[in-house]
């Protein structure tokens, strides 16, 4: 519950990575990720494990500027996803299907 009722300035203080209800919707029908809220501490390694499907690349995607947010939002480093795309699109994230760039 502290992920969505304490301010984002003040979860910075302590979380690396914050996912505030993120939601991914795909033309109108398809929920691919629904209201993910998790903080990551500073200093942590984390992935994201599940099944096909699950949205784990759709997260990832999101949280760098490759697909846009449908609801809720995200905050690195205290920054917000959405206010800073132009920032956070020169992240990039590891996943199965780009060995080839390696």
């Amino acid at each position: 519950m502290r992920l969505l009722w304490r301010a984002a300035e003040k979860l910075s203080d302590t979380d690396a990575v914050v996912l505030r209800q993120l939601t991914k919707v795909f033309d109108n029908s398809f929920l691919a990720v629904d209201r993910l809220s998790v903080g990551i501490p500073r200093g942590e390694c984390f992935g994201l494990l599940g099944v096909n499907g699950a949205g784990k690349t759709t997260t990832f995607a999101m949280l760098t500027g490759d697909m846009t947010i449908s609801s809720g939002d995200a905050y690195l480093a205290g920054m917000s996803v959405i206010q800073g795309l132009n920032y956070f699109h020169y992240y990039y994230y590891y996943n199965q299907y780009d060995y080839h760039y390696y």
